[in-house]
């Protein structure tokens, strides 16, 4: 098994090359999305197909988070049990990247 997983599961260690990748990509998109949505809006066009489908990445992203370790604020430890991290993520970081999937 490579390196980046851990045996408890499928859990992504947060700190892999892989989920830095990952994250920066997301970011990306973030950013790119942004601005099509904004200039969608200004010119009061509708938002072609392909711009919706960065929103599949978005649930992706929502998805590999209850699989990734996370540093204990406290401990300074890397939390790789996964009901610690399911329980993390709901508390922390859920509700921010759920939200914007719900489409209007």
């Amino acid at each position: 098994m490579p390196k980046w997983l851990q045996c408890d599961g499928f859990i992504i260690n947060h700190k892999a090359p892989i989920a830095k990748t990952w994250n920066a990509l997301i970011f990306t998109i973030t950013i790119i999305t942004s601005y099509l949505y904004a200039v969608f809006a200004a010119n009061r066009n509708e938002v072609p197909v392909g711009v919706n489908a960065f929103e599949a990445l978005f649930l992706m992203d929502l998805v590999l988070n209850f699989m990734k370790t996370f540093r204990d604020k406290i401990t300074k430890q890397i939390i790789s049990n996964h009901d610690t991290i399911i329980s993390n993520y709901m508390d922390n970081g859920f509700w921010g990247d759920f939200v914007p999937l719900i489409p209007l």
